[in-house]
């Protein structure tokens, strides 16, 4: 038979082990909130680099093609010699960057590499 002193005994150690695995659960419960919270953190910048990197691939992606043909036209021009066009059926010659020279139809077109030519 347990005395009563016995019964106090237990009762005050097992309630000081409970009270001891609240405060570690507790502290532990704290680490573990404190953790998301910063997992958090880290996930919202996570997630503005991948918008920001998506968006710099849509600006790269809708700005290359343009920028070539920018720099192809700009090699193209300074390689390209000035070239002239005539009709067949005038007796006109014009630059060909002329309004008047893109009028002229494929079939009818004549091209020549200079003034002196046409």
């Amino acid at each position: 038979m347990i005395t009563p002193q016995e019964l106090e005994f237990n009762t005050k150690v097992s309630f000081a082990s409970a009270k001891e695995d609240i405060y570690a659960l507790y502290a532990h419960f704290n680490l573990l909130r404190k953790e998301m919270s910063m997992l958090a953190q880290k996930n919202q910048e996570m997630e503005l680099q991948v918008k920001r990197l998506a968006l710099l691939l849509q600006i790269t992606q809708l700005k290359a093609p343009e920028v070539k043909e920018i720099l192809v036209e700009k090699v193209v021009k300074e390689e390209k010699k000035p070239e002239y066009v005539a009709s067949m059926l005038a007796d006109k010659v014009h630059d060909s960057k002329c309004i008047f020279a893109r009028n002229i139809k494929k079939v009818n077109k004549i091209k020549f590499d200079s003034k002196q030519e046409a």
